[in-house]
């Protein structure tokens, strides 16, 4: 006996087919790190792009400057995919910064109105850069995951990356060395001092302790991409052990890095107490700021800051919720 009605029946039934429907493929919110929004009106960027089915003619009609553009009101958005003028706004922002698409202001109906058009040479790039991720996963997850191996990556002689790339890795007691191909095992070609990747311990295995009368062994030192990503971690309070974050948070990390950034400049300017809490109107009302608003924002906070000012006591919030003293810079 059912529960359904003729309403519930007849609303089934017509699921099957294809009205009042938006399509988005998966890999237009991965080239869009992992935002849903973004992802959805990528979608909507690329459908205007192609030809229509039943005249074969392109459905973008605008040309400026030997292109064609796509010219979209707040209102637009809303009609077509039901994202409001505020988050329409910000995710055009990020996908320009992503280099995905370009932005130019003209005239539309005699208003000024935002024109869009897809980077065909960033998009593809992006496009080979996840396919390729997809046919080699053991890359991904040796990109993501070895930083979390109990040992850490450090400098070392030819000769120990020789050692490591010629060990067996048939009795690897460690899931991801299991997947790890001889390819793979150079990623991890610079670990210094540890002992055969058979011999790693599984990550729910505690090391054995220390003789008595040994001291405890040095901790290793982070390396700068690992103490970025702790610094984003922290500050944003993304969870770096759920995968789809590790990489959102290494992407942004690597970001900063390359632009000449710190992670005690993150730490300082964006934990409890921070330039963030105190300027900018999402940190005001509480709100943590997203790895790409560290990005979009931390130029700014630096010019705002006087190179002599004395370090200041500040509070850091951790991803596990606890909250420690730091010193902002």
């Amino acid at each position: 006996m059912s529960d359904q009605n003729d309403f519930v029946r007849g609303w089934l039934g017509n699921e099957q087919e294809a009205q009042d429907v938006i399509k988005v493929k998966r890999i237009y919110i991965d080239i869009n790190d992992d935002e849903l929004v973004d992802g959805l009106m990528f979608s909507q960027i690329m459908y205007w792009h192609g030809h229509s089915t039943k005249t074969g003619k392109p459905r973008l009609q605008v040309s400026k400057g030997g292109h064609l553009w796509l010219a979209k009101t707040a209102q637009d958005w809303w009609e077509e995919c039901r994202v409001n003028e505020h988050a329409a706004r910000r995710a055009l922002i990020r996908m320009e910064k992503r280099g995905l698409i370009i932005k130019k202001v003209y005239k539309y109906a005699g208003a000024p109105t935002t024109h869009i058009r897809v980077d065909w040479e960033v998009f593809e790039q992006k496009v080979k850069s996840i396919w390729q991720l997809r046919s080699n996963p053991i890359e991904q997850i040796a990109q993501i995951q070895l930083s979390n191996l109990p040992i850490s990556i450090t400098e070392t002689e030819t000769k120990t990356t020789t050692d490591i790339k010629d060990c067996a890795l048939e009795n690897s007691a460690h899931p991801l060395e299991k997947k790890l191909t001889t390819d793979a095992a150079g990623m991890v070609g610079e670990l210094a001092g540890t002992p055969p990747i058979g011999d790693i311990p599984s990550r729910t295995q505690k090391l054995p302790p220390p003789p008595p009368g040994m001291p405890n062994p040095p901790k290793k030192k982070l390396t700068a991409q690992q103490q970025m990503v702790k610094a984003l971690s922290m500050v944003t309070s993304l969870d770096a052990k759920i995968k789809t974050n590790a990489g959102r948070l290494a992407r942004r990390g690597g970001d900063l890095l390359s632009g000449g950034y710190t992670s005690e400049q993150v730490e300082a300017g964006y934990c409890l107490g921070g330039w963030w809490y105190e300027n900018d109107w999402r940190g005001q009302k509480g709100q943590p700021p997203t790895p790409e608003d560290v990005c979009a924002t931390i130029a700014q906070y630096l010019a705002s800051v006087p190179q002599s000012k004395a370090p200041a006591t500040v509070m850091l919030l951790q991803s596990d919720g606890t909250i420690t003293q730091g010193r902002r810079i």
